[in-house]
């Protein structure tokens, strides 16, 4: 029962000779509850049909952007209440299944067995820090079959030019491998690596 309502029955029962105190335990009503009286919307139900033909007017309209209409046009509208009278009326918009096109779903990622030593290299950055607070990264080049660590290059910085560079030379001293295993940074995303 809403405060109104039993606002309504204590009211009844005072007029049948009831005390208040006696009305209000029955009702199980705070006296404070009882003398309050409510603010209720100084705009009524003018509000519910303002907010169906704007989001009629304009489909592209949320409820966000209609309460700052309906705030340029002089309501007092809190984006809570707007919400829920756009929830309950249905306005909003349903999700659309088809997802974003063009997007490229992921391939899952299978990697290449390697059966001899010198087939797939794995490439990847290491970083650490020097007492200095200066940062310190490592390339590691590793042969997955052998798991032998073919060579690292230590460096301040390493560019995807310097990157290119050290895997050539190891690919002088070893041979090419079949498959390079390498993640998608930006050393290994550069025009000079590719």
């Amino acid at each position: 029962m809403t405060p109104a309502q039993k606002r309504q029955v204590i009211l009844e029962l005072r007029q049948q000779g009831l005390s208040l105190r006696l009305a209000l335990d029955l009702v199980q009503m705070a006296r404070a509850t009882f003398y309050r009286q409510g603010r209720g919307h100084p705009q009524g139900d003018g509000l519910s049909e303002r907010i169906r033909e704007l989001a009629h007017a304009q489909a592209s309209f949320g409820y966000r952007r209609i309460t700052a209409v309906l705030r340029r046009q002089g309501w007092r509208v809190n984006p809570k209440r707007v919400y829920r009278l756009y929830r309950q009326m249905e306005l909003q918009k349903p999700v659309s299944k088809k997802g974003r096109r063009g997007l490229k779903r992921p391939v899952p990622f299978e990697p290449t067995e390697a059966v001899a030593p010198g087939q797939v290299w794995a490439v990847d950055f290491v970083e650490d820090k020097l007492v200095s607070g200066r940062k310190l990264r490592i390339l590691n080049v590793l042969d997955i079959f052998s798991r032998y660590a073919l060579g690292s290059l230590v460096e301040h910085s390493i560019t995807g030019a310097l990157a290119a560079r050290h895997l050539e030379g190891l690919f002088l001293r070893y041979g090419a491998p079949r498959v390079l295993r390498r993640d998608h940074g930006p050393e290994f995303e550069s025009k000079v690596f590719k």
